[in-house]
């Protein structure tokens, strides 16, 4: 259910999603024909009972003792849309709940919001789109808390903390002829966590990106994209009390997009680019008697190929979803990285009310620069695997059973690594109302 999915609100360069809005703006810029208003909303409520042999993913002398554990969830979503004009908007509230009490600190309630509008006029259309997210950090994950499975590298400092996450993108859109269109698009992101002098770094990430893109047959849509952004971390590290890091990269790319339609029921969409970024650290002193700067380095034409390619194909009974991608993606530490990443999404009916379900996600990521490499994690690691069935018993209950496979590795700065997997098994009912 993609309205509830989290929103990539990461910032940096991440060119997995723009090809497949350019196509469907393109479809919306250039219907025709009123229609009455549209209005849908449903809401959902579900709770699971899972198991897990290391709930935190620690490595093997760091697990905590298998538990058990209920997550419920509440979700809803809204829409209205006439033949001009749509509205959107979704939540979603996570929450865990430990049945052996020394676990308590595990627990944590997870907020997520999005939402987004759009105006069409005869030959042009504007938009913007919005997210805010309220997730915990726990001290026993190496992640971002970004919502995100994996997380990412960083909380090398074990300090258990929320990350509060904005993010705000308008885009306008000119449709120059029946096959011709210009995109431009901003998307302004700001992380910020709840404590301070943990390791971990508050964030402001803008981006910008303008595209055109050419139809050439009903098949077939190609382009080209400049896009830039600008980075933007404070650090205070735990270990260097009265310094303070002020981290910021700067990168420009150009990139050929494509699109292709083999029929209605497949299609492939690509973007293949080249970024230069110049990574820029300054180390601050607050001693009144000592220079404000006491160091800065900077580092220039630091060049990366970035890509995304995404193959869909829906049957009757059968939907696929395959990505590979290699994007900029900011980190806990306040550092930007390159992120190498592999989607695998596979869904079949096997009756009117039975679905299976199979999902694999794995990337690995290690730091943008080489002032990166002085994080305290700058090489990652995640992979996770889940099969899963649901079963429809009524038109608004139904049950699910899912394994999930967790694994992740990272090293550190004495250039030692460490690596922790868990196995959860978990059961669940849902209720959706419409």
């Amino acid at each position: 259910m993609r309205a509830l999915s989290t929103p990539n609100t990461t910032g940096g360069l991440n060119l997995s999603r723009a090809v497949p809005t350019m196509v469907a703006l393109t479809m919306m810029a250039v219907s025709s024909g009123a229609r009455a208003d549209f209005f849908d909303a449903y809401a959902r409520a579900s709770l699971n009972y899972l198991f897990s042999d290391n709930p935190t993913l620690r490595r093997e002398e760091l697990v905590r003792d298998s538990t058990s554990y209920f997550e419920g969830q509440v979700t809803g979503y809204a829409e209205w849309a006439n033949d001009t004009q749509s509205v959107d908007g979704s939540f979603r509230i996570l929450r865990n709940w430990y049945t052996q009490r020394e676990n308590a600190d595990l627990e944590n309630t997870n907020y997520y919001l999005n939402g987004s509008a759009i105006q069409s006029f005869e030959l042009s259309t504007f938009g913007i789109s919005g997210a805010a997210s309220s997730v915990g950090v726990l001290s026993d994950e190496i992640g971002t808390g970004s919502g995100q499975p994996g997380g990412g590298n960083g909380n090398t400092f074990r300090v258990d903390d929320t990350v509060t996450r904005f993010n705000i993108a308008p885009f306008y859109l000119i449709q120059l002829s029946p096959k011709d269109q210009i995109d431009v698009r901003i998307a302004y992101t700001t992380t910020d966590y709840e404590l301070d002098n943990t390791g971990r770094a508050p964030n402001k990430i803008i981006n910008g990106t303008l595209s055109y893109s050419r139809t050439l047959n009903q098949r077939l849509t190609l382009g080209l994209t400049l896009n830039g952004s600008n980075f933007r971390a404070t650090l205070q590290p735990p270990l260097f009390p009265g310094i303070e890091t002020r981290n910021s990269n700067k990168s420009v790319g150009l990139s050929a997009d494509l699109a292709y339609n083999w029929n209605e029921m497949t299609s492939l969409i690509a973007r293949f680019g080249r970024t230069n970024t110049t990574a820029n650290s300054q180390f601050i002193s607050d001693d009144p008697d000592t220079p404000e700067v006491e160091l800065e380095v900077t580092e220039t034409d630091i060049k990366n190929t970035l890509y995304s390619i995404e193959f869909n194909r829906e049957t009757p009974r059968n939907t696929w979803v395959i990505g590979l991608s290699r994007s900029i993606v900011p980190n806990s530490e306040g550092s930007e990285t390159t992120r190498n990443t592999f989607d695998f999404d596979f869904r079949r009916a096997m009756t009117q009310r039975v679905t299976g379900i199979v999902r694999i996600l794995a990337y690995d990521q290690e730091a943008l620069s080489s002032l990166g490499q002085l994080n305290a994690t700058n090489k990652y690691k995640y992979l996770q695997g889940t099969a899963a069935i649901g079963w429809s018993i009524r038109r608004h209950i139904d049950l699910n059973a899912s394994y999930t496979y967790r694994w992740n590795e990272r090293n550190n700065l004495a250039n030692t690594s460490g690596n922790a997997k868990s196995n959860t098994i978990g059961i669940g009912i849902g209720y959706k109302w419409e």
